[in-house]
Parts: C-alpha cells; sequence; structure tokens
C-alpha cells in the first residue's frame, strides 16, 4: 500500500473549443513519454481515416468515439499526476463547446489551478466572437475560487512564430482576464502540435527566453488543504459494479475501514478498499482524487453531486433553503420568483430565487438597501435560494466561513434567444437551513 505524499497541484484546462487544450496534453504526455510509438502510431492512423490527421494527439485523451468524430471533447479526463519538480500536477481537460458546459463546471470545481489555452489567430481577431467561450470560463474559474493562471498562446506556428504577433495576444488576453478577476502567473508562446515550447525550447522562438510550458508548471503552488475540517468527498464519478465512489477530496482524510454516509440519499457503509491511479492507497488526504469502494450501500446511493463524509455530527447536512452573497452577471437581472440551476462542486440542482434579503457593497458587504426587489447586472446582494428537489436528491452546501471547497457555486439560465443559457450569478453560500 502506498500514500500519496508529494503536494499535488489539480490543474484544469480552459478555453473555446478547437483551441488545442486536448491536443496539448496529448503532446505533454507524449514528450514526457507517457504514450509509446506504437500508439501514436495507430492514433495518427485513425485520425487520417476520420480526416484530420493533426488531431492525433488529442485522441490521447478524447477517448470516445463520439469525442473523435466531432472533434472536440464532450467528457471531462483526468490524468495521471505528472511530477513536476517536487509537487504533482494533475491534468483536468475539459469541453470548450457551452454545449457541454455543466461537463466544464464539474471540471473547473475540483480544479486548484487554470491552464488557459488560447488559438493565437482568435486572440488577434478583430471579432471577439471566437473567445466567448474563454470568457465563460474564466468567469466560472474565478466563481470557484481558482487564483493561479498559466497561459498558454498556442497555434503559433499559424501566426509566423512572429513576437509582435505574441505581444499583441498576450496585451489583449491579460485586459480579458483583468477585466474578470484573474491573474496570470505566466504566458507562454506554443505550438501543441509541432511541441514548441511545450516542454522543450522552441529555435522558432528565438525572442522569448521565459519557461516551457512544462517548467511553468513546476512554479504552480499547492494552496492550503483543510485536513483538519470535516471529511467531503463530492462524487464525480460512479461505477454501480463495486459501489465505487470517485472524485477529488476537498476536507478532512479518508481511510480504509472509515464508516461513512453518502448525503443527500442516506446510504451508510464501510470503506473497504481505495485506490489512486491503479494504486492502493490506506489514507487519502484532501486533493487527493480517489476511487472509494464501500461496502454496504445500495447502488441508488451513489451518485454524481453526492457527498461523502463521515458518520456523526460532521456528517455533510442537506440543505432545504441557503442564504448565498451573489454576483449578479446578467443583464436581465435577478429577482424573486427566479428560477436557475444551482452549480456547486460536482452537484446540479434547480432552485428558486425565494428572496432577495439585501443588496450590499461590493467588497465590504455593507447594507445598501434592504428587500429590493430585483438585482441589477453588476450588484451584489444576499438571496435566499430554495432548492426544488425531494430531500433524497437535495444538495449538499456549506458556509463559505466554515468549508469554502463546498460554498461556492454559479447560477445558470436561459435569458432569452439573443443571449441563450448563461452564468447569471456566482456567488458563496453564507449560512444553510439544513432538513
Amino acid at each position: 500500500m502506498v500514500e500519496l505524499r508529494k503536494p499535488i497541484i489539480n490543474l484544469v484546462l480552459i478555453g473555446d473549443a478547437g483551441h488545442g487544450k486536448s491536443t496539448l496534453v496529448g503532446r505533454l504526455l507524449s514528450d514526457l513519454g507517457r504514450v509509446g510509438e506504437a500508439t501514436l502510431a495507430r492514433l495518427r492512423s485513425l485520425a487520417s481515416r476520420l480526416g484530420d490527421e493533426g488531431r492525433y494527439l488529442a485522441f490521447i485523451v478524447d477517448k470516445q468515439l463520439e469525442e473523435r468524430k466531432r472533434g472536440h471533447t464532450i467528457e471531462v479526463t483526468s490524468c495521471e499526476p505528472l511530477e513536476v519538480g517536487g509537487s504533482l500536477v494533475k491534468l483536468i481537460d475539459v469541453p470548450g463547446i457551452m454545449d457541454w458546459v455543466g461537463n466544464t463546471i464539474a471540471g473547473i470545481a475540483q480544479a486548484d489551478a487554470a491552464l488557459l489555452v488560447v488559438d493565437a489567430p482568435a486572440a488577434l481577431a478583430k471579432d471577439p466572437g471566437g473567445l466567448v467561450g474563454l470568457r465563460e470560463h474564466i468567469t466560472l474559474a474565478v466563481a470557484f475560487g481558482i487564483e493561479q493562471a498559466i497561459v498558454a498562446v498556442n497555434k503559433m506556428d499559424l501566426v509566423g512564430y512572429e513576437e509582435g504577433a505574441y505581444a499583441e495576444a498576450r496585451a489583449r488576453l491579460a485586459k480579458l482576464m483583468g477585466g474578470l478577476g484573474l491573474r496570470a502567473t505566466a504566458f507562454i508562446p506554443i505550438s501543441a502540435l509541432h511541441g514548441d515550447n511545450v516542454v522543450r525550447a522552441s529555435e522558432n522562438t528565438p525572442w522569448y527566453s521565459g519557461p516551457t510550458l512544462y517548467e511553468a508548471l513546476g512554479g504552480l503552488e499547492e494552496p492550503p488543504r483543510p485536513l483538519d475540517r470535516p471529511l467531503r468527498l463530492p462524487i464525480h464519478r460512479h461505477y454501480e459494479r463495486g459501489n465505487i465512489a470517485a472524485g477529488v477530496l476537498a476536507s478532512g482524510k479518508l481511510s480504509i475501514g472509515d464508516e461513512v454516509v453518502i448525503a443527500p440519499s442516506g446510504g451508510r457503509g464501510e470503506v473497504a478498499s481505495m485506490q489512486a491511479w491503479g494504486r492502493g492507497l490506506d489514507v487519502a488526504y484532501a486533493g487527493d482524487d480517489v476511487g472509494i469502494r464501500i461496502r454496504g450501500v445500495a447502488r441508488y446511493h451513489i451518485k454524481k453531486g453526492f457527498v461523502v463524509g463521515h458518520v456523526g455530527d460532521e456528517a455533510p447536512r442537506v440543505a432545504r433553503a441557503f442564504v448565498g452573497r451573489v454576483k449578479v452577471l446578467s443583464p436581465r437581472g435577478l429577482w424573486p420568483g427566479f428560477c436557475p440551476l444551482a452549480f456547486c462542486h460536482q452537484a446540479k440542482v434547480p432552485c428558486r430565487v425565494g428572496a432577495i434579503l439585501r443588496r450590499v457593497e461590493p467588497g465590504s458587504g455593507d447594507v445598501l438597501e434592504e428587500q429590493p426587489k430585483l438585482l441589477r447586472e453588476g450588484e451584489v446582494g444576499d438571496v435566499l435560494l430554495e432548492p426544488l428537489v425531494p430531500k433524497q436528491k437535495g444538495l449538499v452546501i456549506e458556509p463559505y466561513d466554515e468549508l469554502p471547497q463546498l460554498a461556492r457555486f454559479v447560477l445558470r439560465a436561459s435569458v432569452g434567444r439573443e443571449l441563450g443559457t448563461i452564468t447569471v450569478a456566482m456567488g458563496k453560500c453564507l449560512e444553510v437551513e439544513p432538513y
């Protein structure tokens, strides 16, 4: 039995569809020797038969036939952590196309840092429409507390590896990120397809003296882990055969033999075994991505978005209602009776805005208005949210002061034909009314 002892950073790749996220993951794994030559040859042949040989590296992580035929990621894919310096970095590839934004949120919610992958020609285009997904992804990253971000300006081969093109793209992206509240720790000109500045420095960019992407990953810092807080394991994946729940521990630690409860289903059982990347574990800690086999629970107790905790006074609580401090992002605003979908950790639950309690000053939280009828775009306020599901399918959420990892949420809804479904607000839970 082994334990994951080194610091671990869960890194999500975000950006628009077609900008090269999956290809970049494939390039990293290939150049680091994680993929054999026979496998690469087979994937190159398959990509050629599907009409785009250049996508063969993406096929390393895009394993579904539908993903390969469509040419974009659908499911969240996590890769076995890479050892970089003294840390382990786990790459999380998520969809760029907005049709699958629920899966994107699931990947972002378990991440500690972000890698923005941006197509250089799209960043330089006069029409900003090519970065709609990136803007939404940055908003979601900020909403879920991501503070570290690396920017890979991809497809530099398509702009002739010109320093001026990179400089302009970097300036535009820095402005976009700054306006949305995300700071970049590094900008790197790359070509994922050709390997420029991914693992090895490129001769095509003699004007660039910064780190390669692989070196920049070593500069990421593991955030503080709430090891002393109650166990919370939001379930991201589940396997009915064997009663296995998998996901990233948000807090606490878990050992074989622990008695656990699953909320909101109420299932109780014992941890029979644990694994991470094919290795058995005795103990798992906050930040670890693990699969646990639970003895004594029924299959229907284990679902995506449910939360595993220890039995007793510190077991996860299901919210009958909760108060959240939200920042409104929708041009239509937020009002009592509005019914968005709430995304919190791995859960997705329909909610109703029961009341707007107060409008507050951003930052300070000073009350500006009691019980306003509407919160407008850009305003911050405290709202009462009521999950519209029975307790057995309800939402586990925690007050921010007690556990930020399970307190952050976003609200999404359709706001008309012109804008479609968007993130209408982002917030954090202030208090919970449990069942």
